[in-house]
């Protein structure tokens, strides 16, 4: 009895982040091979935005994304984080990220040195 050989299409695919490869148990069509490629590139590129890009992107729509509170929202949008996301990770409470967001709250050398962790950026941008 002859074994059946399974058909593989192996893909590498180059990003900014290195090499990514796929590899399907059956046989992928040059056309589905291109919209795969395309589909990862787009991806990643979108995920390794520079935060700053982001930042400068949310000034000029809005006058207070300067603003402490308008940094945290940027560095948010960034990371596609929820208040709700920093909160947990920063055991800040939800209302109180509200109202820094908001400019009713200062930061202090210690919340800012929980969101740099969080956002992993020098604490000192958000003082």
């Amino acid at each position: 009895m002859k074994a059946q050989s399974c058909s593989l299409t192996n893909l590498k695919i180059k990003t900014p982040l290195g090499v990514v490869a796929l590899r399907a148990p059956f046989k992928v069509q040059p056309k589905a091979k291109t919209r795969l490629r395309f589909a990862v590139q787009n991806v990643l590129e979108e995920n390794t935005r520079p935060a700053e890009e982001l930042l400068d992107y949310i000034k000029r729509l809005t006058p207070s994304a300067g603003s402490t509170g308008g940094i945290i929202r940027g560095y948010l949008t960034a990371n596609g984080w929820s208040q709700k996301n920093l909160s947990e990770k920063t055991e800040i409470a939800p209302s109180h990220l509200s109202e820094m967001i908001a400019g009713k709250r200062p930061i202090g050398v210690k919340i800012a040195k929980k969101l740099g962790k969080a956002f992993k950026v020098d604490y000192r941008r958000f003082l």
